[in-house]
């Protein structure tokens, strides 16, 4: 049995709603609201960490609306990665060279 999406009377007689087109909209904008707000308050909002760095948990500056959000910092990593980092940021601005360049060094 196929079902028709514009359907709008249900099997049992029931008249069904009609579908809300634009509600991916509003939850997008909120999303996105929320995420401004995390990131002005210096969170980290990648599932990964930058090479060089290790994450820091931080407790959040007002527990009001944002309490169930973990919210994450970085701190400085081991200091070999560190270093790496570095020489990598040396070779590419100061002296010019490209990425293939630093992979072969």
């Amino acid at each position: 049995m196929a079902i028709d999406l514009f359907e709008r009377e249900g099997i049992d007689g029931r008249v069904l709603e009609k579908p809300q087109l634009n509600a991916g909209k509003y939850w997008g904008r909120r999303m996105q609201l929320n995420n401004n707000s995390l990131f002005l308050e210096d969170n980290y909002l990648q599932a990964s960490t930058p090479y060089g760095l290790k994450r820091a948990k931080v407790q959040p500056k007002n527990d009001s609306d944002n309490s169930n959000v973990r919210s994450v910092t970085f701190e400085p990593g081991e200091p070999a990665e560190i270093e790496i980092v570095r020489m990598i940021f040396e070779l590419f601005v100061n002296h010019e060279h490209n990425r293939t360049e630093i992979c072969n060094l």
